[in-house]
């Protein structure tokens, strides 16, 4: 009998009789592979920073920049300090140091750079001609005021020094150098607060899709945003759509990678845009390079299966109709 039973299990075990491993299975959705508790990416104490590019060797004096900060109302004191200025405005601090030129100054003999920032050939003789920068770092002071509350307060000083040393303002988290009839359209009538002067939108060049992203989120202590990858037909429709995104989060709490963000109607998911990345195929478009950030997260479908183009591309149109 003992033989018998033996030779059934020796049978059984041939015939297959125990199951074969499971197979792993993969993550069915981006949420699955997200972080499941979010990574608040960002500083919490962040800075507007503003340049003046000009040929001055010093920072101008307290008393002419106070004396244009009063044509534009402005409330607040400008002091001389270690070879640089103060300026204290009611709950908001800013200082004035002397700075290197930046690397990246346009070259007027580079139509590409020229294009990009719409600079006139009175801007391109402003910036050729600097030796130099006055560089404005605004702070709000408490925890209780936003940061974005800075903002217009960096902008007036800028403004203010701009006029003293007849200089070119340069945006160093957005990228942006503004060319002067630009600068004064863009605050004319919108001294507070406006996410268009403060955040870029960057984008990929060419071909049947696209990648967009925001440079600037930076200044208040938030991770910049991207699309992709985005139908071209809807690039300039994501572009608006990412810049009235990042005024709500400029506006909301603290987030990051993992965060879940509602646009509209919908939630999304806000995933590091490397990771995200790394689940399209070959030949996606991606954000190219980030400069230096808070991080830069993807709004993603947190339903979608990974590395599905068709599908992003489609998230991303909905979320325009919406």
């Amino acid at each position: 009998m003992k033989k018998i039973a033996a030779f059934g299990a020796i049978a059984l075990a041939g015939c297959g009789g125990a199951p074969p491993p499971a197979a792993p299975v993969g993550p069915a959705t981006l949420a699955e592979m997200a972080p499941a508790t979010p990574a608040i990416l960002g500083d919490a104490r962040p800075a507007k920073v503003l340049e003046v590019l000009s040929a001055a060797e010093r920072v101008p004096d307290d008393d002419k920049v106070q004396a244009q900060l009063a044509l534009a109302s402005f409330t607040g004191e400008v002091r001389l300090v270690d070879g640089g200025l103060d300026v204290e405005a009611p709950s908001v601090r800013c200082t004035v140091r002397k700075g290197p030129k930046p690397g990246d100054v346009p070259d007027a003999r580079f139509a590409p750079d020229v294009e990009r920032h719409g600079l006139a050939s009175d801007d391109l003789q402003r910036l050729g001609a600097a030796t130099g920068a006055a560089v404005i770092e605004c702070r709000t002071e408490g925890d209780e005021m936003p940061a974005f509350t800075a903002v217009p307060v960096a902008e007036s000083v800028a403004d203010a020094v701009a006029k003293v040393v007849d200089g070119a303002i340069h945006d160093p988290q957005t990228g942006r150098y503004w060319p002067q009839a630009a600068w004064k359209a863009a605050r004319e009538g919108r001294r507070d607060f406006d996410v268009a002067r403060s955040v870029a939108v960057e984008r990929g060049r060419g071909g049947e899709r696209t990648w967009l992203a925001t440079r600037g989120l930076v200044a208040f202590g938030r991770p910049d945003l991207a699309f992709f990858p985005v139908r071209a037909d809807d690039a300039d429709g994501a572009a608006a759509k990412l810049l009235v995104i990042a005024d709500s989060v400029i506006r909301g709490e603290p987030l990051g990678d993992g965060s879940r963000l509602d646009v509209g109607p919908t939630t999304t998911l806000l995933w590091a845009a490397d990771a995200y990345g790394a689940t399209l195929p070959a030949g996606a478009p991606r954000p190219e390079a980030a400069q230096p950030t808070a991080g830069r997260v993807a709004i993603v479908d947190p339903g979608a299966k990974p590395g599905d183009v068709a599908a992003a591309e489609a998230f991303v149109g909905r979320l325009l109709r919406q």
